[in-house]
């Protein structure tokens, strides 16, 4: 599934970044939501991986276990094996779930040719949302649905933050961009498998810390060297919620400000107000009068 890469580029937004691993990186951005505009349709895979005038769009998918009252966070992390497609990303950590979208089943036959065309019918989105269940299930084991609605994975989508870094011809980042989307899985370390041997290798839930290391090393594929500073919801911790609200967090506090499913029905006050530094909790004017209040 390609877009062409000079549209992509005119629809971003340029934008310096720092990694984890503490290098600056230019890379190009849309707005959340708005890969949906873009105009898809299908090469075949080797076509795509040396045609530098399209990219293609890959789901990216965090697993993140947070603890529900402390905030402490570790992310699904493996190594990618040598049976992988990716030469160059052999041997490299990653955060993230997911791969190349297959676009058969979402051909207009009147249109096929080798340069094939996608149906009206089928929306971005949910070629993203059937992609995503599909890729968990395949590659740990976990069928997401069983946790998630489909509403909730569909906010998620569409408000994901697309990037791109364009590196040249030479770089296989430059032949595919990014949607990020983080899912929190907590309680999931025990019901996890890794079923594609030799692809996805030493399967594990690492702390920021060990992801920190492994980033100095250079161990770290360059999606998620990006991804675990950038593009992805913070995590809340309980230092974090009374350093912002100048109280300590109770109950739920600490779950409620790291919920997934912040916006949709039921959880219109959950998540974390990022412009404001404070919890959704608080509502729109308690907000206003807290940042006045610590302005004094």
């Amino acid at each position: 599934m390609v877009t062409p890469r000079d549209k992509f580029i005119a629809s971003a937004k340029p934008k310096k970044i720092m990694t984890l691993s503490g290098v600056e990186k230019n890379v190009y951005e849309l707005e959340s939501g708005e890969f949906q505009h873009l105009e898809f349709s299908g090469y075949k895979r080797p076509e795509c991986e040396k045609n530098y005038n399209f990219i293609q769009m890959i789901p990216y998918i965090i697993l993140r276990d947070i603890h529900p009252e402390t905030g402490a966070v570790t992310y699904l992390t493996y190594k990618r094996g040598k049976k992988g497609a990716e030469n160059k990303l052999h041997d490299k950590y990653s955060v993230g779930v997911g791969g190349h979208i297959s676009v058969n089943q979402y051909v207009d036959p009147a249109l096929k040719t080798d340069h094939v065309y996608i149906r009206h019918t089928a929306l971005p989105k949910n070629v993203v949302m059937a992609e995503l269940i599909k890729e968990i299930q395949e590659e740990v084991g976990i069928e997401i649905t069983d946790y998630y609605t489909m509403d909730d994975l569909l906010n998620l989508i569409l408000t994901a933050t697309p990037f791109y870094i364009d590196e040249g011809p030479e770089s296989v980042n430059s032949y595919h961009f990014a949607l990020p989307i983080a899912l929190n899985v907590n309680g999931f370390a025990d019901k996890l498998i890794s079923n594609e041997p030799g692809v996805i290798e030493k399967l594990s839930f690492k702390t920021p810390e060990e992801l920190a290391v492994l980033a100095t090393e250079g161990k770290l594929e360059a999606w998620t060297d990006i991804v675990l500073k950038n593009f992805i919801p913070p995590v809340i911790t309980a230092e974090i919620y009374e350093q912002a609200t100048e109280r300590a967090p109770t109950q739920d506090d600490v779950e409620r400000a790291n919920c997934s499913r912040a916006g949709v029905i039921g959880h219109e006050g959950c998540g974390w107000c990022v412009k404001n530094n404070v919890p959704n909790t608080f509502g729109s004017a308690a907000r206003w009068q807290n940042i006045n209040e610590k302005s004094e």
